[in-house]
């Protein structure tokens, strides 16, 4: 594909000098020459990840804690990330961020709503854990007490 396109000197290039229709009818070519384009793809070629609980599960505040300490750090999904190097692929990708910007903003946006609710949520699921905790101490220690009293009673 890239021994196709003709070389330029990198550094005065506009998106305007960019031909997206000539790049992509070259990488359909390049998907036609390699017998891609015969291959069925379906989504259960595409290897997932598997469930990240399976079955019950006991609490642990230990993990709890660090769990939310990893969501309170990475809730925000940064879709502007930086594009390294440099050449025509560099060029060609800032081409590709500006034309799906305008599809592309909204949802992470709406995915960084969603995950700082989320977070939110878990932040409140884990204040009242701790709060039921410290009742369980408290109702504990007033069953201990209970006990006394009965067994100095029936002394």
């Amino acid at each position: 594909m890239a021994e196709n396109i003709e070389k330029k000197n990198t550094e005065n290039i506009t998106s305007e000098d960019i031909d997206v229709e000539a790049i992509m009818e070259q990488i359909r070519e390049n998907i036609k020459e390699r017998g891609y384009d015969k291959i069925p793809l379906s989504f259960e070629d595409i290897p997932m990840s598997q469930p990240v609980v399976a079955g019950d599960v006991d609490y642990d505040g230990m993990i709890l804690k660090q769990e939310l300490q990893y969501l309170n750090n990475n809730w925000n999904n940064n879709w502007n990330v930086a594009i390294s190097g440099g050449g025509l692929r560099a060029k060609f990708k800032k081409v590709v961020r500006k034309i799906t910007r305008f599809i592309i903003a909204p949802i992470v946006a709406f995915q960084n709503e969603y995950n700082a609710s989320n977070v939110r949520a878990m932040q409140q699921l884990a204040a009242y854990i701790k709060i039921t905790e410290e009742y369980r101490a408290r109702v504990d220690e007033l069953e201990r007490q209970i006990a006394e009293l009965k067994k100095g009673n029936h002394e």
